[in-house]
């Protein structure tokens, strides 16, 4: 049976794909609440927190309508994520969240969400993540992602992102120089 705490003894383990796809089957046989998984994403120690955020943001490739069980709570807490690696698998999927409702095709759950969140929140905390130390480009990337879909909304906004994309060029990683380039043909049309 799964409970809260033998997902965290489960996550305070070494896990690899093989075993994330068998604690997701169980969890879903369970009908385990997505909400126990988000908040031990947000209250554990980081390789626990990590690995449920890598759960749910599996879970939602699996079935994109698993966001709709967190969204409006990612969206109040975005600038509090506590970790890179929990950033990363939330932003992704609030990016593709984004890029789904910009194009009319959220659910109403995520429209509505979106709609009445507070911007400052997810943009502070996209720039919590682009400003830090030693944070992976994985992890930037998809708080781009994300400002690119506020950029549209705030100027100012966009003018930030002009100079983060132009360093992205300079010494960067071969997937950040890529990234960066993209990014600054998107933002300079």
């Amino acid at each position: 049976m799964i409970t809260r705490e033998y997902l965290i003894e489960f996550y305070d383990k070494p896990i690899g794909k093989d075993c994330l796809r068998d604690i997701i089957k169980d969890i879903e046989k369970e009908c385990f609440p997505i909400s126990v998984l988000y908040d031990i994403s947000f209250k554990e120690k980081q390789k626990i927190g990590f690995h449920a955020a890598w759960t749910i943001e599996k879970m939602y490739e699996k079935d994109i309508e698993v966001i709709d069980l967190i969204i409006e709570d990612l969206l109040k807490d975005y600038n509090t994520i506590p970790n890179y690696a929990c950033a990363r698998h939330y932003g992704r999927m609030l990016a593709l969240a984004l890029k789904l409702n910009a194009k009319g095709k959220a659910s109403p759950i995520i429209q509505k969400a979106i709609r009445e969140s507070n911007d400052e929140i997810i943009i502070e905390g996209c720039f919590k993540w682009l400003i830090a130390k030693d944070i992976p480009i994985g992890t930037k990337m998809w708080q781009l992602e994300i400002l690119l879909y506020y950029a549209e909304k705030h100027a100012w906004v966009k003018e930030e992102l002009i100079p983060i994309a132009e360093k992205l060029l300079i010494n960067g990683t071969p997937a950040s120089i890529n990234y960066g380039k993209r990014l600054l043909k998107r933002l300079k049309p």
